[in-house]
Formats: structure tokens, sequence, C-alpha cells
């Protein structure tokens, strides 16, 4: 059965975004929001094969956690 969606499922959502993938292109870079109360939100960096086999996350304090870039070698 379906139903409507009702502003309680936005804790249920989670938003990927900004992509970077690392400069061998195996791997990449993200972050991912989620709603955790109302109008508060958390964005954590993570880290993933580019074929999404594997994710790790790279951020664990603070909610605002954005713009990732890799340096010329690879490395984060």
């Amino acid at each position: 059965m379906l139903r409507t969606t009702v502003p309680e499922d936005i804790y249920n959502f989670e938003w990927p975004s900004n992509p970077v993938i690392s400069p061998d292109g195996q791997q990449v870079v993200y972050e991912r929001t989620i709603a955790v109360k109302e109008n508060n939100y958390e964005t954590h960096l993570y880290l993933s094969d580019v074929e999404g086999k594997t994710r790790r996350v790279l951020t664990s304090s603070g909610t605002r956690n954005v713009n990732p870039i890799w340096s010329p070698d690879g490395k984060l």
C-alpha cells in the first residue's frame, strides 16, 4: 500500500552531493547530508571506490564537513 510522504519522512532521507574523483580515478570522496532534527542538518565526508562497493566515513565530528579536495599526489 502506498502512502503520501509526510514531513517526518525527511529524517529517513540522505543527500549525497559534491563528488570529487581522485586523481587516479579509483576513489571518490563526497558529502552526505542527513536531517537530525527540525531545520538542523549534518554533513559528513565519505570515501568510496568508484564502483560503490566500499564506503567509509572520513569525518565524525562537526556538522558541516564540506568541499572535499584531493591533493595532486592523490591524498585527501
